[in-house]
């Protein structure tokens, strides 16, 4: 009996120089695809253990009239200064690892 190995592949890029657009063909082929952006952007929901600790850290100022975070508010705010966006990083990264980790131990 034989193993295939699967290969991981993390597409980076600059906004709007193609990552999307790789992942559709990828997918198109039938080949598992995960965006780490769309995990880190759910992650920061209503509902996610990372919501309250991100509200708990940048204030309910960030909040939009429905409750959810403001992710133009809050980017104001953590890419003006550096430090507040590694908190946000050291918040919301693991969520996303173990996502990332679950996603690939599903898929090899």
């Amino acid at each position: 009996m034989t193993h295939k190995k699967r290969l991981i592949l993390g597409i980076t890029g600059g906004i709007a120089s193609g990552k999307s657009s790789v992942m559709a063909l990828l997918s198109k082929r039938g080949i598992p695809v995960i965006c780490s952006d769309d995990l880190a952007h759910r992650c920061i929901r209503k509902g996610h253990p990372a919501y309250k600790k991100i509200v708990r850290r940048f204030g309910r100022s960030i909040l939009g009239s429905d409750g959810e975070i403001n992710r133009r508010t809050l980017g104001k705010q953590v890419f003006a200064h550096p430090h507040l966006r590694k908190q946000l990083e050291q918040i919301v990264h693991p969520y996303v690892i173990r996502a990332l980790k679950r996603f690939a131990k599903q898929h090899t």
